[in-house]
């Protein structure tokens, strides 16, 4: 009886937990992100100067997926070098 209820349980949080990722990616495409580039900008957010190598290491990710993340979110106008003139 007890490995019924506990899979049930286990179902149960599946599905929740399914919806929720579900809900939160859903709400970041309102505002033109994905998963993931929310965490960037958190990072950029809690300080300036952070390199890729960082991030990387931070979002436990290949170079290439941050370099495609800030190229996004550079495009779409969320980040700028602040480097430039």
């Amino acid at each position: 009886m007890t490995d019924a209820v506990d899979c049930d349980i286990r179902q149960s949080l599946d599905r929740i937990s399914s919806q929720i990722r579900r809900n939160y990616s859903e709400s970041l495409r309102e505002l033109n992100l994905y998963v993931g580039q929310d965490n960037l900008l958190y990072r950029l957010w809690m300080g300036d100067g952070v390199t890729q190598m960082q991030l990387c290491e931070h979002l436990k990710c290949e170079p290439p997926t941050v370099t495609n993340m800030v190229k996004s979110l550079e495009h779409n106008g969320f980040i700028y070098d602040g480097l430039s003139s």
